[in-house]
């Protein structure tokens, strides 16, 4: 089933050259959740096209006896549109359903290249550089890309800073996982002292899907693995502008 879905998004990224992506590209991907190597909950992203429009939504929660201290959710949301073979994020947002007071949202000016960063309700302006990413929009910007590069350098805003974020690509063993086998590229932020350390493991063919997350930051090591994933989300839902 999986392997069906891959061709039929293969089939409609092929036309982005010419005309907007189609409905086939939407898709739920499910995620694990790992601290230091246990195991502490579930993601899941829906990721939505209307014409040249996407909408992506991530919610993470607690899952086993966890979910009886940590009864809250993490809701991300992204949205904008499809530029150059790659996502330009409009809106995120992240808000936490126990504390929502502790949000961040950032608003993309392009036009006008500004950024408005809004942390826990204080607001500020920066310039808007491009390529600029959001937290969440980062890691399906690959989706689209025809030719992996082999080094990337992209500023990421989360509301409250813009950091930038530079990638090298490397070679890696082929992963497996709950939803299968995948031949897979490594991508490598080059961190300094104080920065996180993050890979991302992509599906080497189109669509180039995330399929693992490791983030290392003070010593504790968050890990994201791709569990399943499944098409037929409707495309006209909750796409924003």
């Amino acid at each position: 089933m999986f392997r069906y879905f891959l061709s039929a998004v293969v089939l409609s990224l092929a036309s982005i050259a010419t005309a907007a992506p189609t409905a086939a590209s939407n898709f739920i991907a499910v995620y694990s959740l790992a601290r230091n190597g246990i195991e502490l909950g579930q993601v899941t992203d829906v990721f939505r096209l209307a014409d040249d429009r996407y909408s992506l939504v991530s919610e993470s929660r607690a899952t086993g006896p966890l979910k009886l201290l940590l009864s809250g959710t993490i809701h991300l949301e992204s949205h904008g549109s499809i530029s150059n073979n790659t996502l330009a994020p409009s809106l995120y947002r992240r808000i936490r359903s126990d504390n929502p007071k502790k949000s961040d949202k950032v608003e993309f000016d392009w036009k006008a290249k500004q950024l408005t960063l809004t942390h826990n309700n204080q607001a500020r302006q920066e310039s808007l550089s491009a390529g600029t990413q959001d937290n969440l929009s980062q890691l399906y910007s690959f989706l689209f890309i025809t030719n992996l590069p082999e080094k990337m350098v992209v500023p990421i805003a989360n509301g409250k800073d813009v950091d930038e974020y530079r990638y090298t690509q490397y070679p890696s063993a082929p992963l497996t996982t709950p939803a299968g086998k995948f031949d897979v590229v490594e991508y490598r932020r080059e961190a300094g002292p104080g920065q996180k350390a993050v890979s991302v493991w992509i599906n080497r063919d189109l669509p180039h899907l995330p399929i693992q997350v490791r983030v290392v930051d003070d010593g504790v090591r968050m890990e994201q693995k791709l569990t399943r994933i499944k098409p037929g989300v409707d495309a006209q839902r909750n796409t924003q502008n």
